[in-house]
């Protein structure tokens, strides 16, 4: 594959020459286009202009920079738009029930024990008036 194999695209999807793209890559204010962080996550979306399909959308989490749990590629800026904001719901979701989840756990954990320790003080209670 030669570089007049590969195409090129700006964000309005015209095809442009490898020196034209490679100009608007250095400019990062077109080239990035949504940036949010919700907790350790960090939801990205960027314009490449390499492919076909030249918006992605990126989720990370931080904590981890080597994986990418998530890339979802398309072809105009209003796509790429959507999908971000489709994706920042997701993750607002996930991270509420996640939260939700741990935060009932751990009350379930705490009633548990204290149903636990009310039973031993009733059963201690009832073997000392019951003698």
């Amino acid at each position: 594959m030669t570089c007049k194999d590969v195409f090129f695209y700006d964000k309005e999807g015209n095809s442009v020459t490898l020196e034209e793209w490679s100009d608007l890559v250095e400019n990062k204010e077109y080239c990035h286009i949504k940036l949010d962080t919700i907790g350790n996550i960090i939801i990205s979306t960027i314009w490449n202009g390499n492919q076909q399909r030249p918006f992605e959308t990126l989720i990370c989490d931080v904590r981890d920079q080597v994986n990418y749990s998530d890339i979802t590629r398309c072809n105009t800026e209003k796509e790429a738009l959507e999908l971000h904001a489709a994706k920042v719901k997701m993750v607002k979701f996930d991270t509420f029930f996640d939260k939700w989840f741990t935060n009932k756990k751990i009350f379930l954990s705490i009633a548990f024990l204290s149903a636990v320790n009310l039973g031993l003080i009733i059963f201690q209670l009832y073997n000392i008036f019951s003698r």
